[in-house]
């Protein structure tokens, strides 16, 4: 089986799995298979004509990576609108004039204001471990740790009951 044969199988299984009616598929199968043919024939003009092109000589040398992410220009003048630098500041002078007077607090808010050791009265006790744990590595005193360790210990129990 030739190459197009095997194309064609390939796009007959796709065409009748995909969108495509079974009134539409031999107009789409024979349409497909037309451009097959005729691309597969300026294949082998076009690989006759093989011109390289020196990269420093063609377009792609001159092209900055600006181009590509800015609007292009018709003239110099046209460009941002004037209004525009107007807009923004006051668009987010709203927001924040919103979001950071005009705002009620909600409980996230105030859960946010937490110490974070309330919030996860564990984390202290391994902060604790861990300090100890280096200061007796560099021979420092840890008396004082060792204390807020109890003191932990303590109201972890308390908690508990």
């Amino acid at each position: 089986m030739n190459q197009l044969g095997i194309k064609a199988n390939i796009l007959t299984k796709i065409l009748t799995t995909s969108q495509y009616s079974s009134r539409r598929l031999p107009r789409v199968l024979s349409q497909s298979l037309k451009r097959e043919a005729s691309s597969h024939s300026s294949k082998k003009e076009s690989e006759e004509e093989v011109v390289t092109e020196k990269f420093s000589e063609s377009g792609a040398a001159k092209w900055k990576s600006f181009d590509t992410f800015s609007v292009p220009q018709v003239n110099q003048n046209q460009g941002r609108p004037r209004a525009e630098p107007y807009v923004i500041s006051v668009s987010i002078s709203i927001f924040l004039i919103y979001f950071l007077y005009l705002r009620e607090e909600n409980d996230l808010d105030l859960d946010l204001d937490k110490p974070l050791y309330e919030r996860l009265p564990t984390l202290e006790r391994a902060q604790i471990k861990a300090q100890i744990r280096n200061y007796e590595r560099e021979g420092l005193d840890t008396k004082e740790l060792q204390l807020r360790l109890q003191q932990l210990n303590k109201e972890i129990r308390k908690r508990q009951e």
